[in-house]
């Protein structure tokens, strides 16, 4: 989860996707001013002000409501001069924003006169409250919901720049509830996310247009009481725990430099991503991936165009966050594919062409379970953690899977080990270990014969690399090695089949 500033807060209805939700019970307008005040006062006395409140017919209206915050980064303060609340006869309520809203964020170390106003437009929403008083759903829907930079400060004086952020076909629906632990859930989307932005310096310009398309998101969370949608250590463990999805589609952004007429350019494409979080008192998890980046760079200092391309990229890890007396499971995997460099590049680092330019990949996927011991969320505990020689036991460690490759090299390999911490290892101070490990490797000898004619590595080393190899792997075939390392019940080390301990 990530932390909401109070613009955030009074906006999250507004940045949700529409999902039709049927009333089952009759919800009035100040059911619904109510349930604001109530999550507008998480932020503290005196961070929300109104000017008024009027009854007008059936609808209620709240004049010049002014949010502010501030925290070790920025003071911001958003107003709504008007707000109104608005009886519908099937018993929901609508919700009308101001046109716009201007938003000032101050940044709490900058010099005085550092100033940036942006301004929210929200276009032609239509916010719809339904439900009854102890549990709330918003759903909202928006053609084109806009956020644009209106003035930027230096010392007080204006800086150049602009920028707009357009979120096109936005839909969205939001669930609050008044219960104790608060359970809030929401899922929202858009069908594009088009980002402008320039700034001009001198005889400098830089400019960036971007866009995200196919954007879905989907949170579930449990608020503790006394919750100040800020997660930290005392939120998790008073009960905070929640988990997120989202997912975008293709994507592309040019950026553009300019210096003494001189033109620059980078063009970045991908085919999308997702990413999955999960979080509580207990465990966090992240899973994250995307496809296809492409990037393409034009300068007046290189002959032609050159590109960089990633066919995918991942990052997941699920890891414990507390003390525990048995051990509990982890896991963890980094990789990416196909990473392409032009050869106009790969010239630059290979003038003579000693390597082939081949896609590099790389995958290195881990599991096992461990026993931490400490709570990671207790601050009291971080000094002594810190001291500690070793803060967790792993008690068993599986690789799973592991690739290298690239420059017409290539390692592989796998294994797994169980650890006992009762018995005693051959290294002083750590546990006995018992499993086997394999490890392939292709293309290694003509890798360091390259290396050598290009004189980053003296002969001498090379020599030494050769024996280490001849010592503790097998030939396999043409430049095919394999070394199998076991760990034997008797704690025994053992490599292809001679032990050495």
């Amino acid at each position: 989860m990530r932390r909401r500033t109070p613009v955030t807060r009074l906006l999250l209805p507004v940045t949700l996707s529409l999902f039709p939700v049927t009333s089952f019970a009759d919800v009035s307008v100040s059911d619904v001013w109510k349930s604001w005040k109530d999550d507008l006062a998480v932020m503290g006395a005196g961070a929300v002000t109104v000017g008024a409140e009027r009854r007008e017919g059936d609808s209620l209206i709240i004049e010049d409501m002014v949010v502010s915050l501030s925290d070790p980064d920025i003071n911001l303060k958003a107003t709504l001069d008007t707000l109104r609340f608005s009886q519908n006869a099937d018993g929901t309520v609508s919700v009308t924003l101001p046109d716009t809203m201007p938003v000032v964020i101050i940044p709490t170390l900058g010099a005085q006169g550092d100033q940036v106003t942006v301004e929210i437009s929200f276009g032609d929403m239509a916010m719809t409250v339904s439900g009854d008083p102890s549990v709330l759903t918003y759903d909202i829907a928006s053609d084109r919901t806009a956020l644009t930079i209106t003035e930027a400060l230096d010392r007080g004086d204006p800086v150049p720049v602009g920028g707009t952020i357009f979120v096109n076909a936005l839909t969205g629906s939001y669930t609050n509830s008044t219960s104790l632990p608060q359970i809030i859930s929401y899922e929202f989307g858009f069908s594009s996310l088009d980002l402008l932005f320039e700034f001009a310096e001198d005889d400098a310009q830089f400019n960036i247009t971007s866009q995200i398309t196919d954007f879905s998101q989907k949170t579930d969370a449990v608020l503790p009481a006394g919750f100040a949608y800020e997660v930290s250590a005392d939120a998790l463990t008073a009960g905070l725990e929640g988990q997120s999805t989202y997912s975008y589609g293709p994507s592309q952004t040019l950026i553009t430099y300019v210096e003494d007429g001189q033109p620059n350019s980078a063009i970045i494409t991908g085919d999308g991503g997702s990413t999955f979080a999960s979080v509580d008192e207990e465990r966090l998890a992240l899973a994250s991936t995307f496809e296809n980046l492409n990037v393409e760079i034009r300068s007046m200092l290189l002959p032609a165009p050159a590109t960089v391309s990633l066919g995918d990229y991942k990052l997941s890890f699920d890891t414990p966050l507390a003390r525990s007396a048995t051990p509990v499971p982890f896991s963890a995997a980094l990789g990416f594919s196909d990473l392409q460099i032009d050869d106009l590049f790969w010239n630059m680092i290979d003038p003579a062409g000693n390597f082939e330019n081949t896609p590099i990949n790389f995958n290195l996927s881990l599991s096992g379970t461990m026993r931490l011991l400490f709570d990671l969320l207790d601050p009291d505990q971080v000094d002594s953690m810190m001291r500690a020689d070793v803060p967790a036991e792993v008690h068993s460690l599986a690789i799973e899977g592991l690739e290298l490759s690239g420059a017409g090299a290539e390692i592989t390999g796998s294994g797994a080990f169980d650890l006992d911490y009762n018995r005693p290892g051959p290294i002083p101070d750590m546990p006995s270990a018992q499993g086997t490990a394999i490890v392939e490797a292709k293309g290694i000898n003509a890798l360091l014969e390259k290396l050598a004619a290009m004189g980053m590595l003296p002969q001498d080393q090379i020599m030494g690399a050769r024996m280490m190899l001849g010592m503790f792997a097998n030939v396999i075939g043409p430049d095919e090695l394999r070394s199998t390392l076991e760990i034997n019940e008797n704690g025994h080390v053992i490599i292809n089949g001679q032990r050495i301990q």
